[in-house]
Order: structure tokens, then C-alpha cells, then sequence
């Protein structure tokens, strides 16, 4: 009896799972070790992403796209000077995507916790979704209050996830 198809798949494609997990790890230990570094490679992609997205929207939007040309020239432009300042400044960068971050979290968690609350007033319990709510409001205020610490010590956490990750998929 031979051996079943997806079986001799799975078997062609570990040796790539195990040297992509062997990158994640080296990957994920560089950026928790250094910070600094992984924030300016992510800038700089994200930067260099932006001016080719929005010279793509731009050349769009002006030339093929009629509907609302306006509009997309603008975000276009928007997307050009958003990459150039990535590359020019990237933790400045990084800082202001922590701040959207921030503000994202406090909606969300305004939200939930008002959501959370009717759940409790009609049930007559605690809800976790208040709590949860709770949590998110704070998480926001935080990274709003202090963009830059916020900033490391998420791409310290994202280094140790992806190091963790690419250990996952050697055992695997």
C-alpha cells in the first residue's frame, strides 16, 4: 500500500516549512533583540509600499478610472508624502501608526464597553465585554499618552511572536 497523496505532499513541503521557520526565528530574535532595527526595515518597506501604492492610485485615477478622480488623485498624493515620511523619519512614522493604533483601541473599547453594559443591564450579570471595553480604553490612552514606548514594546512582543511562531513551524 503506498503512501497517500496528501502525505507525500506534506512530507516535499517540510523541508521549506522548516527553513521559513528557521528565518522567522532568526527574524523574530534580531527584532526583539534590536527594536531600533526591525522599526526602520518595517518604516522603510511600509514607506517605500506607500509611494509605489499611491503613484499606482494616482496614475489610476487620472488617467483610466473617471469616477471620482478628485478624490483618488488626493489619496494617492496622500499615500506619496505618507511613504516619504517613512523614509525620512521612521519612528516618527512608527509613532504616529502607534497613535492611530491609540485612538482605534479607545473607539473600539468605548464601544465594547457600552455594549458590554447593556448586555449586563438586560441580563443582570457582569459581562465581559465590559471588562474587556475596560481594557481597550486603557490600551489606547497608553499608546496615545506615550507613542514611542508604545512603539518598542510592541516590536518587542512582535519579534518574541514571530521568533515563537517560526519555532512552531521547525517542530512542525
Amino acid at each position: 500500500m503506498g503512501e497517500s497523496p496528501i502525505a507525500g505532499v506534506a512530507s516535499k513541503g517540510s523541508g521549506w516549512l522548516a527553513a521559513l521557520g528557521g528565518l522567522a526565528t532568526v527574524v523574530g530574535l534580531v527584532v526583539a533583540i534590536w527594536p531600533h532595527a526591525g522599526i526602520s526595515v518595517f518604516a522603510w518597506a511600509a514607506g517605500i509600499f506607500s509611494i509605489l501604492a499611491g503613484g499606482v492610485w494616482f496614475g489610476l485615477t487620472t488617467k483610466s478610472i473617471p469616477v471620482l478622480p478628485g478624490i483618488g488623485a488626493f489619496f494617492g498624493i496622500l499615500l506619496v508624502l505618507a511613504g516619504i515620511g517613512a523614509l525620512i523619519s521612521p519612528q516618527s512614522f512608527g509613532a504616529v501608526i502607534v497613535i492611530a493604533i491609540g485612538f482605534m483601541a479607545l473607539a473600539q473599547g468605548l464601544t465594547t464597553f457600552s455594549t458590554g453594559r447593556v448586555i449586563s443591564r438586560m441580563s443582570g450579570s457582569s459581562s465581559y465585554l465590559t471588562w474587556s471595553g475596560i481594557l481597550s480604553i486603557i490600551l489606547g490612552v497608553i499608546f496615545i499618552i506615550a507613542p514611542l514606548t508604545s512603539l518598542y514594546s510592541l516590536t518587542i512582543l512582535m519579534g518574541i511572536m514571530l521568533a515563537a511562531f517560526g519555532i512552531m513551524m521547525i517542530i512542525a
